[in-house]
Order: structure tokens, then sequence, then C-alpha cells
């Protein structure tokens, strides 16, 4: 029988309210304290986090290396899925 039990626990400095994006061993995730995450899906380990400053309520979307996410008054921002860096963000 297979075991199943907490691998790794992460804590965010507010409320989670969306749901996470896992692609290609990456765990995307956003928080209300205005940072989008990406961890490590086997260790839980931070691999680059983004502010802007903005509760986040959006679950994250992955498509084609770019990860896509909006924000609680309105900004939608694309950064590169790896790294973290800004494609381009709204205002």
């Amino acid at each position: 029988m297979l075991e199943v039990g907490l691998l790794w626990k992460y804590q965010t400095a507010d409320v989670v309210s969306s749901s996470p994006a896992i692609v290609d061993g990456i765990v995307y995730i956003g928080s209300e304290d205005g940072r989008l995450l990406a961890l490590d899906a086997d260790t839980g380990e931070p691999i680059w986090t983004h502010s802007v400053g903005e509760k986040v309520y959006a679950s994250p979307r992955v498509v084609d290396g770019v990860v896509y996410v909006g924000f609680w008054k309105g900004p939608v921002c694309a950064l590169d899925a790896l790294s973290g860096e800004v494609h381009w963000q709204t205002q």
C-alpha cells in the first residue's frame, strides 16, 4: 500500500485564496500579501517571488513558459516561469 503524507509546507505572509498552478516541478501560488511565489515542488524551497503590492486572488496560469496572474485592483502581469523576470505588467 502506498503511504501518502505531508512532504513540505510553506508559510506565506498572508492568506492564500487561490489554487496553485503546478508545472514542470514548480508550484506557482499567489498570496494576499501581494506576492506571487514559485516554489520547488519537491522541497518547497522558494525559486523566486514577485511583488506588485496588490492582493493576489486569482490562480496563476502557466502557458508556454510564461506565468500569467491578475491582482486585486486590476493589474495583470506576465512573468518568465523559470526566472520570475517580468515580461509585461498592466497598471
